[in-house]
């Protein structure tokens, strides 16, 4: 009967050919209802796609009759263009999608309706259209085309999207997926130790199956991710949300499922980012492998730990001896979980490196801050012999005395060290320390001066305390006066046993 409509008219002879060389007006004849978007000789001058072929025309029959009277907004529809394997079963059809405009122009996808509702028989009904109606592209495809940038993070982790033919729905947006999160973060993602969590991130956009919006009813369902995890869709009226993001646009059509575009991308906050992704993601990978190799992994899991690490560009394994390697690293681990906005000038802060020549107390590390994006750490090393002319005096005194040794041979000690002015106002004093018959003397001054245990300022400030000195007595250190530390015995700092 449909043949039979067709070849009465003239502006239907290009179609009338192609059904005769694809052999199909049998099966038009032989069907006892439908639907037959009729293209007209027109719409085939103008087509610029691939060959026309069976299975092309067969997109244009419907095995149910649709009036535009019932078309819906958004309806869709099976054609009778079958692909195994790449929808729910293998006789579901591919997909259109019905739209209407101001009530007056009806389209199916992207082709206009320009003859609509003609009678074929009392199941059967004819539209002619002004467009050939391609069959819908592969999701991969459709993908590049419509987020060229989530297609190359797809591709770039081999998500089983396009590798294997089975249905999916995708989400969109103009929105780019890695700008949730920072450039440490992204460099992570896009490396291959962050493939997996990337792959997560991706696979919470895609559902296993096609959801298609358009024939959906008024409601709220979760639907479960490639990724494990739950999306939850919501209808109401004409509005479609996807975990309360709203969607743009509903079912852009594949072969293979379904896209649609959202105003945001949905984001699982599953993934958690920890330090040894964050050193990752600085490009410390070397730095990371030293701290397996040496025992000192566990670190860069601990929550309470500061890590400094050295880029890959900037570290050279080779230039450190390997029995030097372990304090080296451990001395780039830190107590406390420091924020540079906590972090003052000549602030001192413990290490993991436990040095022999502090009795196996932390060394300390030493924070630099000249402003409040400039900060440096470690000892900017000097020698105290050729800068600090001001303590001259005392090293000479030093080596005079012969305590140089005793310092020499000490762990773990603190020296208060008096500048060249203390001496000259000692006056006939200081002269006769200096004479040899005063030099023992001078050792037990010089031996006053150093306590056998490492005292830091910081720990000094808002404290009365004792340390032993070399001359095995006690030295009083009163930090108790407004940021002031003072030393001496308990007469000279008037404390009372």
């Amino acid at each position: 009967m449909a043949y039979y409509v067709l070849s009465k008219e003239e502006r239907f002879s290009t179609l009338i050919s192609y059904l005769q060389h694809t052999r199909l007006i049998p099966l038009i004849n032989s069907l006892a209802g439908g639907t037959f978007f009729a293209p007209d000789n027109t719409a085939f001058e103008h087509y610029e796609g691939a060959s026309i072929t069976r299975d092309v025309l067969l997109y244009h029959l419907l095995p149910v009759e649709y009036k535009t009277s019932g078309f819906r907004q958004g309806q869709i529809v099976e054609s009778m263009y079958h692909r195994p394997g790449y929808l729910e079963t293998n006789s579901t059809g591919q997909r259109l999608k019905f739209r209407k405009k101001s009530f007056i122009f009806y389209y199916v996808n992207e082709a206009r309706i320009i003859d609509k509702d003609i009678f074929v028989n009392k199941n059967t009904t004819l539209h002619v259209i002004n467009q050939v109606l391609e069959p819908p592209k592969l999701l991969s495809d459709l993908l590049k085309l419509n987020d060229r940038k989530l297609y190359d993070l797809i591709d770039k982790v081999k998500v089983p999207l396009w590798i294997e033919e089975r249905p999916f729905t995708i989400f969109i947006s103009s929105n780019y997926l890695l700008d949730k999160f920072n450039q440490v973060e992204q460099h992570y993602l896009i490396s291959k130790s962050g493939f997996k969590d990337l792959e997560k991130l991706l696979k919470y956009d895609i559902i296993p199956q096609p959801i298609y919006l358009g024939d959906r009813i008024d409601g709220e369902k979760e639907y479960k991710t490639e990724s494990g995890e739950v999306i939850k869709i919501k209808i109401n009226n004409d509005q479609v949300t996807v975990n309360d993001l709203k969607v743009l646009k509903t079912d852009i059509i594949a072969a293979n499922g379904v896209i649609h575009l959202l105003e945001d991308v949905p984001y699982s906050d599953s993934v958690v980012f920890d330090t040894r992704k964050y050193l990752i993601g600085l490009n410390a990978t070397k730095f990371i492998s030293l701290m397996d190799a040496y025992g000192l992994g566990s670190f860069l899991n601990n929550e309470n730990k500061t890590i400094l690490a050295l880029t890959n560009d900037v570290i050279d394994e080779d230039e450190i001896p390997n029995n030097r390697k372990l304090p080296w690293l451990s001395y780039h681990i830190l107590d406390g979980a420091w924020k540079s906005k906590d972090l003052y000038n000549n602030m001192l802060i413990k290490t993991q490196y436990y040095s022999t020549q502090l009795n196996n107390k932390p060394q300390r590390l030493v924070v630099y801050v000249d402003e409040p994006d400039s900060i440096s750490f470690g000892p900017h090393s000097k020698v105290i012999g050729n800068e600090y002319l001001e303590l001259s005096t005392f090293i000479a005194a030093l080596y005079v005395s012969g305590v140089v040794h005793d310092i020499e041979s000490s762990k773990g000690i603190t020296l208060f060290v008096p500048v060249n002015q203390a001496f000259k106002s000692l006056g006939i004093v200081s002269r006769y320390l200096f004479h040899p018959s005063g030099h023992v003397d001078l050792q037990s001054v010089l031996r006053y001066h150093v306590t056998l245990t490492p005292l830091y300022y910081q720990d000094l400030v808002g404290n009365i305390q004792q340390a032993k000195t070399l001359a095995n007595e006690d030295l009083l250190i009163n930090g108790s006066n407004h940021q002031q530390v003072k030393i001496g015995s308990r007469h000279e700092l008037n404390i009372k046993a």
